[in-house]
């Protein structure tokens, strides 16, 4: 049995494993069904106007709802975990009780009571005494109220009209790779978040870098690095305004000499409503890479050394009737390629260009059918192509539903040359618009409660331009990735299943396995080869909600393997050009959960041990494992 199959195998017994906030009204019931209602008094005597708020300490989630007059509060349907339920009034000490909610169905009822600030000395048992135990995002509202009463002037706090959330994450650790010997990997991730008035933000910054220690392979990898950072706004008419911009770099020493590899990218949206139910939206893009593509001497020749890109696509969404919804838009790509001489010499190609016009929509014929359908017309090089596309949705009952989707082109004029390399990453291949000449794809899903379901697929897609498909977004794994060129038919099957093993034990797995080829590759070494491929991915999300604790587990197996043409008797994976195996391990523990803190503080631990070979680390020996570790601490406030 292949090395293949028995990972099929595993995963296949691991399937079967599992398998087996608003203002209360003034006259409702103490134990709605699926609520947490309760009551806020103080003395004995009903206290309104007081703020109740439910805190889920595993995913950090927050609602906030009002007593009224009668004291008397209710959360609708808060999914099952463990709680921390803290009442406050501006005047009263805040009262802290823990829930355990076993589902999002259960009735449960609380009695709060709150003394009031005056009676009870400031420092033992007042405000500053329980401070700790309230989660920062609570402490920050509570705060506001609080100042105007508060007992010691000194550690008052007023805050302007405004909400600002900030968290830092910093890890550092050693990695062994696939292009790398031994060396240090640190990296960091800055996260601001708020409200200012009525404007929306939100700013993430993530640096990394990778630095060689100069082991037995640093001949592989001198160092590199790699950053994003992305802005977003949104007014309160739900206008929005996105940017996004990617710096990689990393230098490789290989037999040639030195060569860099990197990739940028610079993406600027804009969304704004028209009308009374109408959105446009327009997008703006350009990418830029050197090597980031290129792989080895088979990669297809087709492929550049570098390349820049950049793309324009508008489009206007707006409902017809209560039952139906059309989109209208229109996508502008331009591509520059460069290629080696003969003698080293930079060759660029004169720029491709593409324009796209396309619609789609959908029509609910009734409850439990919805038919979605939609028209691509691409014009490139002279030519006209057209994909029909459409699809249906129906619900079948009992919590199952079905979609189907099919999508074809039909070309006018010849297939086009333009080749358009913007990275495509597993598991963000929901649509088909991404390449193929055909594709169909069939789900059926049924959902057990509010956190729980199992889907299952097939995906068969046939290919008509050249891409690379990565499975890793870590711009130091590149090369966990595989080519797919025109003509390549590959069929896949997804499962996803979330189950509730334990009240406070939520678990979701997913697998995709996929196998195909039968694209024509034109090899740089001016041959031409049968292309097959085939890739396992499969991962194992747990959380233990009781403890705030996280476990990811995941294993990617990837193979692609080059047939010469013309020469029979070779088995299409005896010499794979890409055999690679990795093994992810990741763990997280939110700190508040074990002690009390007053910001929220998580540790976090990644270990990958993986082994394999491609064309560019044809050096290493395939049953060599490579390791990385990393750890590092994350904070909220």
């Amino acid at each position: 049995m292949s090395d293949f199959s028995r990972s099929t195998l595993l995963v296949s017994a691991l399937l079967a494993l599992l398998g087996a906030g608003a203002a209360v009204g003034d006259a409702l019931p103490d134990t709605a069904v699926g609520t947490v209602a309760g009551r806020v008094t103080a003395a004995e005597s009903p206290l309104g106007a007081a703020r109740v708020y439910a805190y889920q300490l595993a995913d950090l989630s927050l609602s906030r709802v009002i007593t009224n007059p009668e004291g008397r509060f209710f959360f609708d349907a808060l999914p099952a975990g463990l709680y921390k339920i803290i009442a406050f009034k501006s005047g009263f000490v805040p009262a802290i009780v823990m829930l355990s909610r076993a589902s999002a169905e259960a009735s449960q009822f609380l009695d709060l009571e709150l003394a009031p600030a005056e009676r009870v000395n400031p420092i033992e048992g007042g405000f500053w005494s329980v401070r700790e135990q309230i989660p920062s995002d609570v402490l920050r509202d509570i705060e506001r109220g609080y100042a105007e009463v508060a007992a010691v002037p000194e550690f008052s706090i007023r805050m302007p009209d405004a909400e600002i959330r900030a968290s830092m994450q910093a890890t550092a650790g050693v990695t062994q790779g696939l292009e790398f010997g031994s060396g240090q990997v640190t990296s960091g991730r800055v996260g601001i978040d708020g409200r200012i008035r009525d404007l929306k933000m939100s700013l993430t910054g993530v640096y990394s870098e990778l630095v060689s220690d100069g082991g037995r392979k640093s001949e592989e990898i001198a160092g590199g690095h790699a950053q994003r950072v992305s802005f977003r706004f949104e007014s309160e008419d739900h206008a929005r305004v996105n940017f996004t911009t990617h710096a990689n770099q990393m230098t490789t020493l290989h037999r040639g000499g030195p060569a860099e590899v990197g990739f940028e990218s610079h993406i600027v949206s804009w969304s704004q409503p028209v009308g009374r139910e109408g959105r446009s939206d327009v997008t703006a893009q350009y990418t830029a890479e050197t090597n980031f593509y290129s792989q080895g001497r088979l990669a297809p020749q087709e492929i550049p050394d570098a390349s820049r890109a950049w793309r324009v696509e508008g489009s206007y969404t707006t409902p017809v009737t209560d039952r139906a919804t059309i989109q209208a838009g229109f996508r502008y790509r331009e591509l520059d390629s460069f290629y080696e001489g003969s003698r080293r010499d930079p060759l660029m190609l004169l720029p491709e260009e593409t324009v796209e016009l396309f619609g789609r929509g959908g029509l609910r014929v009734k409850p439990a059918l919805l038919v979605e359908y939609g028209l691509y017309s691409t014009l490139r090089d002279g030519s006209l192509s057209l994909a029909p596309q459409g699809g249906v949705v129906v619900s079948l009952g009992s919590n199952w539903r079905a979609s189907t989707l099919a999508s074809m082109r039909v070309h006018d004029g010849g297939v086009p040359e333009l080749r358009d390399f913007a990275p495509v990453y597993h598991g963000e291949r929901g649509s088909c618009d991404q390449g193929e000449e055909h594709c169909y794809r069939l789900l059926i899903s049924r959902l057990f409660g509010e956190d729980e379901g199992i889907t299952f697929g097939a995906t068969h897609r046939e290919y008509g331009d050249t891409m690379r498909l990565f499975f890793d977004r870590d711009f130091f794994n590149r090369l966990e990735s595989l080519y797919l060129v025109r003509g390549d038919r590959v069929p896949e099957l997804q499962f996803e299943v979330k189950r509730r093993l334990a009240p406070t034990i939520l678990t979701r797995l997913q697998s995709s396995v996929a196998a195909g080829g039968g694209g024509v590759v034109l090899a740089n070494n001016q041959r031409t080869y049968e292309n097959e491929v085939r890739y396992l991915v499969t991962s194992l999300d747990t959380r233990f909600e009781d403890t705030s604790t996280g476990v990811f587990l995941a294993f990617h197996r990837l193979e692609q393997a080059l047939s010469p043409l013309g020469r029979p008797g070779r088995g299409v994976f005896a010499h794979p050009e890409i055999a690679l195996e990795r093994l992810q391990l990741m763990l997280t523990q939110n700190l508040g959960a074990i002690h009390k803190l007053a910001s929220d503080w998580a540790v976090h631990l990644n270990m990958e041990v993986s082994r394999g070979a491609t064309p560019e680390t044809a050096s290493f020996d395939d049953d060599e494992l490579r390791k990385r570790l990393t750890g590092g601490l994350a904070v909220r406030f």
